[in-house]
């Protein structure tokens, strides 16, 4: 059925925000190529969610307050068939999904994630068309009522404490470690990172309405499972599978805006330019090539787009796009797998640039350098990278920033990157 039109934003405050599980795929900001449609949804208590504890390595189910050990595969569980009349799932990966590979899982207090991965199932959802400003209803018997007020901007949001970061002599060593690593030829490039937190009473919904603000992007959601919100507003596609055509494109080399339009330009061309970026970019997309090469027919894998610069409110970003068509026999899940955790979040080659990064970052990832978005079950996926992202539990809103490391790099100029990169998720909770 055909609604009229409502804005998203408005419908989730009036729908969906006091449920125990729900999410608004926000496609306010996308980009052409994100294509610019909205889902808002919510689980019934006798629908299904899953989460994954890494640790554990158990998935759990959720439905109808019970919760029960079904396995220890997330991505067997997705891609499993159910029968219920559901289209698919909604949800992330965290970077610690696959535990054939080596993700740092020991918990430390104040940098908590309380799963490692969270899919909802939804029986039904509303889709929102900010073109044609067309809404459909899927899966509802009778109309949702459009009988509630506009939200209204949220303001005065308290000030929050007891933060946690790394400082920029922690950050240090640990670069110097990184350097050692790619000295040796362990590594031609190692993503690092590290996690900031701060503790707030605020409303995690109220966060995320002034982040979509600051910070647009065409992979923004806000996902809410029991006591748990993520509030992402990521720009880096990991994957989207329509049909048979596979498609990743991956963000390395990053600039900050200037307000000077002339030093702006200057920082855009600088990121066109200069090798360091060019050589972060070229690595990744080879190692890109290789994941999909590894689902996909040969002779199929191109890069159609080599290292263009994509620009948003705070950053200017290096991005290329890599696509290929996926063999007969391979699932949309199976092809999500092969290439997790995307490389830019890595390094390469990934799996010894991974033991490298388990080895030197002291807190685990959690959801911060997964996927996020969804994967149908007919096999069509569109996730997101999981950066620019804040994840709030009981009190606590925790984010990760890093970046690439070349023997290029210098340590001051990458720290100051990892600073203005979590620069709008801060000012988003007035920490900044």
């Amino acid at each position: 059925m055909i609604l009229s039109w409502r804005e998203p934003e408005h419908v989730f405050a009036g729908l969906a925000a006091d449920r125990g599980r729900a999410f608004w795929l926000d496609g306010g900001g996308a980009r052409r190529w994100s294509g610019g449609r909205s889902f808002v949804g919510w689980l019934e208590d006798d629908d299904v969610s899953l989460t994954y504890d890494a640790t554990r390595r158990t998935v759990y189910e959720h439905r109808n307050g019970q919760l029960r050990h079904i396995g220890d595969d997330i991505f067997a569980e997705l891609a499993a068939p159910r029968g219920d009349g559901c289209v698919g799932w909604v949800g992330y990966l965290g970077y610690a999904s696959r535990p054939d590979l080596p993700a740092l899982l020991d918990r430390a207090v104040g940098h908590v994630d309380p799963v490692d991965a969270c899919w909802l199932r939804p029986t039904h959802y509303l889709e929102f068309d900010h073109d044609t400003h067309a809404v459909f209803a899927h899966g509802f018997d009778d109309p949702p009522s459009w009988d509630f007020g506009e939200a209204p901007t949220p303001s005065g949001l308290p000030e929050p404490t007891d933060p946690l970061s790394w400082s920029q002599e922690r950050y240090a060593d640990a670069f110097a470690e990184v350097q050692r690593q790619l000295r040796l030829g362990n590594s031609y490039e190692v993503n690092l990172t590290y996690r900031a937190s701060v503790s707030s009473p605020a409303d995690p919904l109220a966060v995320y309405r002034w982040l979509r603000r600051l910070n647009p992007a065409p992979y923004a959601c806000y996902l809410r499972h029991a006591d748990l919100s993520v509030l992402c507003s990521s720009p880096e596609r990991f994957i989207r599978l329509s049909g048979k055509r596979l498609e990743t494109r991956p963000i390395k080399g990053t600039t900050p805006r200037s307000d000077d339009p002339a030093a702006d330009a200057a920082l855009a061309k600088r990121l066109r330019e200069e090798p360091k970026f060019r050589a972060e970019n070229l690595m990744v997309v080879d190692l890109l090539r290789n994941d999909l090469s590894m689902v996909c027919k040969p002779g199929t894998v191109t890069v159609p787009e080599l290292m263009y610069v994509e620009s948003y409110p705070s950053v200017h970003q290096l991005v290329s796009r890599i696509e290929g068509r996926l063999r007969h026999g391979v699932s949309g899940a199976e092809a999500v797998r092969a290439l997790f955790p995307g490389g830019s979040m890595t390094g390469a080659p990934k799996l010894r640039t991974m033991e490298i990064i388990a080895a030197v970052e002291d807190t685990p990832r959690g959801a911060y350098s997964g996927a996020i978005g969804w994967l149908l079950d007919s096999g069509r996926v569109d996730l997101g990278i999981v950066i620019r992202t804040l994840v709030a539990a009981s009190g606590r809103f925790t984010l990760g920033t890093g970046g690439a490391i070349t023997v290029r790099s210098q340590p001051e100029e990458e720290f100051a990157e990892t600073q203005w990169k979590a620069q709008r998720l801060l000012q988003a909770l007035g920490a900044w």
